[in-house]
């Protein structure tokens, strides 16, 4: 990714991104600021509501003096937050969906992040917290870097953003075998892929003639 960044090769505004990179301090911190990141994290990520101070704690007479400083107020779960009666979910409309529009409860507050590795010494910095309970009754959790003056009409389109890349490996499993090969040399992997895209692409386009094809007939 830097090297995209570095060469202006990446033409975005948004990078959407699952739990895996959401957790990753070094992945997050390497995102440039030009670049606004939506972030999904799970439920027992760690975020301070106010922005914290360090301090090296007092030694107890027992063990090994402190040197690290650590911070003085504690971090919760995100899944607190969440339950949180003080922070009113807000219904909101997300965005359209392939059966209609998609609606979810949100809570939408500033944070600051704690990762596992955070020590006090690296400045920390704030972020959205985005949290949606659909109507399935799923909740999820999501950090983004937007600027605070950010709408939350705009996050809420950023939530989705990921959702049309998923639908497209999901169909490429289901109706293209994506997901279907015995072979363990990168080569016939990545040959097994490049067809799986050429297909997609392939019906992709059938499906959007017939889309267009429709709309003059009505």
């Amino acid at each position: 990714m830097l090297r995209e960044f570095a060469v202006d090769l990446f033409k975005a505004k948004w990078i959407g991104v699952d739990c895996l990179y959401g957790n990753s301090k070094e992945f997050i911190e390497g995102i440039s600021d030009d670049y606004w990141y939506f972030a999904d994290i799970h439920h027992d990520a760690l975020a301070w509501r106010v922005q914290p101070t360090f301090e090296v704690p007092e030694y107890k007479g027992r063990g090994p003096r402190p040197t690290k400083a650590a911070a003085t107020i504690p971090a919760e779960h995100v899944s607190k937050i969440a339950g949180d009666d003080t922070i009113p979910w807000i219904k909101m409309k997300l965005g359209e969906g392939s059966k209609g529009p998609i609606y979810s409860d949100i809570k939408c507050l500033r944070i600051f992040r704690v990762f596992a590795n955070e020590t006090g010494k690296d400045p920390i910095k704030s972020c959205w917290l985005f949290i949606r309970r659909s109507e399935d009754g799923v909740t999820r959790f999501s950090v983004s870097n937007a600027p605070v003056d950010t709408p939350i009409t705009e996050l809420c389109k950023a939530s989705l953003m990921r959702w049309p890349i998923e639908q497209c490996f999901n169909e490429a499993k289901d109706e293209l075998g994506m997901d279907q090969y015995e072979f363990r040399s990168w080569t016939a992997w990545h040959r097994h892929m490049l067809l799986v895209f050429i297909a997609s692409s392939f019906l992709l386009e059938i499906r959007l003639l017939m889309i267009d094809k429709k709309k003059v007939r009505s």
